[in-house]
């Protein structure tokens, strides 16, 4: 009976021995927390860089900060995302890309300085590129109607507008130089030289919308064409422009 004894109390000591053990090598549960004034905080200043902070059950803390392409995943570990470096390139480059992009809308009137009866109400659209030193650089078009006939003027033509200077400016340079496809007393649709020169005074400039009042000298080259079906007696043609105009 004594070796009986010895016998079971040696088992009870080893199961009470492993149960202890297993205990001890059993990690502490973890509660990850994340501090969210101190997320929110460090977003808006630090280019967003996270905070997360592990609080143990033994009372202790440890403190990691997320690097890029790190989350925290739902089980509060810490998980690698892979990050295409090319894909985001390339969308940067087209974010500065569009950047440089720029259009606009122009409404305004020519005023006809050769007694021909030719003063128009003008409505133009232009797309073109735009850099500190250049306002505009591109293309546009619009619908030219006239004021006191049935006359209407078609032109198209390569813009270009700048003020010379990196910084911003309260006026800038103005040029036009084109081809419009003109009606003129019911005749056949001939096209003529167009091409117009002045300034433009801003009225409104922030980065993103421009507003201005354009003055400028418009000249029309009329062809022979329209000299012989027409009672235009002159080829060329002056007329005064001012328009207001807004470009984003």
């Amino acid at each position: 009976m004594a070796h009986k004894s010895i016998f079971i109390s040696l088992i009870v000591m080893t199961v009470f021995v492993f149960v202890s053990q297993s205990r001890a090598s059993t990690p502490s549960p973890a509660v990850i927390t994340t501090d969210s004034l101190r997320n929110t905080i460090t977003q808006t200043i630090i280019e967003e860089v996270t905070t997360v902070t592990t609080t143990y059950s033994d009372g202790t803390t440890e403190e990691h900060v997320l690097a890029e392409g790190e989350t925290i995943g739902n089980d509060g570990k810490i998980l690698t995302v892979e990050y295409d470096e090319f894909d985001e390139e390339h969308r940067k480059g087209i974010a500065r890309g569009f950047s440089h992009f720029t259009w606009g809308m122009e409404t305004g009137m020519c005023i006809d300085l050769s007694g021909l009866d030719m003063s128009t109400f003008n409505f133009d659209v232009m797309f073109g590129y735009r850099n500190k030193w250049i306002q505009t650089l591109g293309v546009g078009g619009g619908i030219h109607k006239s004021l006191g006939t049935s006359d209407s003027f078609l032109p198209v033509y390569v813009l270009f507008r700048s003020s010379f200077r990196e910084r911003p400016s309260l006026c800038f340079f103005h040029l036009r130089l084109g081809y419009s496809f003109n009606t003129i007393s019911n005749s056949p649709t001939f096209g003529d030289t167009s091409c117009a020169i002045g300034c433009g005074i801003h009225l409104t400039r922030k980065r993103k919308f421009q507003s201005y009042l354009l003055l400028a000298y418009t000249f029309r080259h009329f062809n022979s064409k329209h000299s012989e079906i027409t009672e235009i007696n002159r080829a060329n043609v002056s007329l005064a422009q001012i328009g207001f105009g807004i470009t984003f």
